[in-house]
């Protein structure tokens, strides 16, 4: 896979090594990443050996954090997070999409009370409950 830095540069070639800690801080991943054996210069594993899923799910969101799209499209952002982490998470999310458009795919119900509109699909139905 590369290093710390290759995955995170995948989204923005051209960003400084400050882009990437700032990017790692709204995703709440620079932590675990400064205590990696060589930080950004860590080599990751196949599938990102060596992370947990949620360190995992981190650094894909600062990928994201890294570009600046109209439209982002988000598939349980927050799984495998503690509460705590979840919620800051969602919040740099939120903030970040301010001026975009967002969809977020979750079963997580403080994910779904956190955004202006829900859809709730029962039974092959879609129903607006916000």
């Amino acid at each position: 896979m590369g290093t710390v830095k290759e995955l995170l540069s995948l989204a923005a070639t051209k960003v400084s090594d400050e882009q990437l800690w700032q990017a790692l801080e709204q995703a709440y991943a620079a932590d675990f990443v400064r205590q990696l054996p060589q930080g950004l210069n860590t080599v990751l594993g196949t599938r990102g050996f060596g992370l947990s899923g949620g360190q995992a799910h981190r650094l894909a969101l600062a990928r994201l954090f890294l570009l600046d799209p109209q439209l982002v499209l988000l598939d349980e952002p927050t799984a495998y997070l503690d509460p705590k982490t979840r919620n800051a998470v969602i919040r740099n999310i939120i903030q970040f999409c301010q001026h975009r458009s967002l969809i977020i795919a979750t079963h997580d119900p403080a994910i779904a009370q956190m955004v202006d509109h829900c859809w709730v699909i029962e039974e092959g139905q879609i129903k607006e409950t916000q």
